[in-house]
């Protein structure tokens, strides 16, 4: 990358002033800091005193006016919050809520969607805040280093951006004067996609008595986020093989269950990938077929006994155990639910990935990584969870106390250390170890071990499949 300098962006809210006397630091060097100076067009220029006047007044910032530091050609940058400054230029047209940066020549580039919006569309249910139209026929893409906006038209059939193109000449390109480098990176809104993956949850009925009385209307899923649960699951990006296909593709995905239930009923997919970009795809589970919802994963998860003492044991003083988004993946006629855990210190707010749960089916692993736990999942070893199974009854009572020792100790150095994840192993291994020692002393030791419950078998295929609308 040649131009990493962010000017332009979502946390950029107060002006500043640029090309001044004193050189602004860039990022820390050794025992030293290296400094730049901004050599864009963005911006303001002061060039003379009248024109400070003015913006020490509407700054209400009388440095701008005795400062040494600013000469006339200075430049002031303001606007500089991606979320307003986009809006200023097109207030006519509404804006998706997560621009997303990328890098592309060098430089980089923040990359959003407009939609057009209207609420006199006969015939048709609003939604929202009362409009009942949407299109989404432009991207977006402004320049964090110089500000510059661009309005490329993806879809020109639409009539309001019609119009707008013809109130506004020259303001929207064609999408076709994008970039090679930016146009890799369109990708589908989220914004866009959950308003029609409400309307599908109703409108997807086609049998009008079926409709008329609701018998089959979807719901979106909920599932439990940073111990909060009953969170509606919102879209999600991955990357993944639709049932059918041959190459993997970029997908927006979002599960549906039925209204007032907890099963999944279907999952809705837009395709991203040329030359698919904007298909829809939906697939329906068997009806006779029960597949796992977001929230009956979420209690899978919490019947473990394994996993909720680890996750019981972290989440004590000191610790905070923060449950990520459930992504719910087709893997061919299957599905796979993967969650990961992060672990966050109280004194200091920066959240640790520790451990990946992976399920299906009824089979459930949690491993430190999300390769581990797929292992673990559908080729079981002697491991799980990130702990060693019990000993093996062939071992002396001896044996077995010295290995509980040697546990013993390792445990408390893990906790002189902080390292509340291998102390929670520790102690789960030590307590295996005690109750094989007390089968033992009673006369009536175990055989041989299999794998926990956290172990698993490849997942199977879905009796009839999904079906592919």
């Amino acid at each position: 990358m040649t131009n990493p300098s962010i000017y332009f962006g979502l946390d950029t809210n107060s002006y500043v002033v640029v090309d001044t006397n004193t050189p602004e630091f860039d990022y820390p060097r050794g025992e030293d800091n290296a400094y730049t100076t901004y050599h864009g067009d963005g911006g303001v220029m002061i060039r003379n005193p009248w024109r400070r006047l003015l913006f020490a007044f509407s700054f209400a910032d009388y440095k701008l006016l005795f400062s040494g530091d600013v000469v006339n050609s200075s430049r002031i940058l303001y606007y500089r919050n991606i979320n307003q400054r986009v809006p200023k230029l097109a207030p006519f047209l509404h804006f998706d809520h997560d621009p997303y940066p990328v890098v592309a020549d060098g430089s980089i580039f923040w990359m959003g969607d407009a939609y057009t919006e209207t609420d006199m569309y006969p015939y048709s249910e609003p939604f929202g805040d009362g409009m009942d139209y949407m299109r989404n026929p432009v991207k977006v893409v402004a320049d964090a280093y110089n500000g510059d906006v661009n309005f490329y038209v993806s879809d020109p059939a639409d009539p309001l951006i019609r119009t707008w193109s013809a109130i506004f000449p020259g303001m929207f390109r064609p999408l076709s004067q994008m970039p090679a480098e930016l146009q890799a990176h369109i990708r589908y809104p989220m914004d866009y996609f959950t308003v029609q993956a409400r309307m599908y949850a109703t409108y997807h009925m086609t049998d009008p008595q079926v409709f008329y009385n609701k018998e089959d209307k979807w719901s979106m899923p909920t599932d439990t986020v940073q111990q909060q649960p009953d969170k509606t699951v919102q879209p999600y990006y991955i990357v993944t093989r639709l049932p059918g296909q041959i190459k993997p593709e970029y997908l927006l995905i979002l599960p549906f269950t039925p209204q007032n239930k907890q099963n999944m009923v279907a999952w809705l997919a837009a395709r991203m990938d040329p030359p698919n970009y904007g298909k829809l795809i939906v697939y329906e589970f068997p009806k006779q077929q029960v597949v796992y919802g977001p929230q009956q994963i979420d209690a899978l998860i919490d019947q473990n006994a394994t996993i909720s003492a680890q996750l019981t044991l972290w989440n004590q003083q000191g610790s905070k155990v923060i449950r990520g988004n459930l992504m719910t993946i087709p893997i061919d006629n299957a599905i796979l639910y993967v969650e990961p855990i992060y672990l966050q210190a109280q004194q200091s707010k920066m959240p640790e990935l520790a451990r990946v749960i992976a399920i299906s089916g009824n089979n459930i692993a949690m491993e430190p990584t999300l390769g581990d736990a797929l292992n673990q999942l559908f080729h079981p070893s002697t491991t799980s969870g990130g702990g060693t199974l019990p000993a093996p009854a062939t071992e002396t009572l001896t044996q077995l106390i010295q290995k509980a020792n040697q546990v013993y100790d390792e445990a408390q150095k893990q906790l002189q250390a902080g390292n509340w994840a291998g102390y929670g192993d520790d102690l789960r291994q030590l307590k295996e170890i005690l109750d094989e020692l007390s089968q033992k002393t009673q006369g009536n030791a175990p055989g041989a071990q299999g794998a926990t419950s956290n172990a698993g078998t490849a997942p199977g295929n879905l009796p009839g499949g999904p079906s592919a609308q």
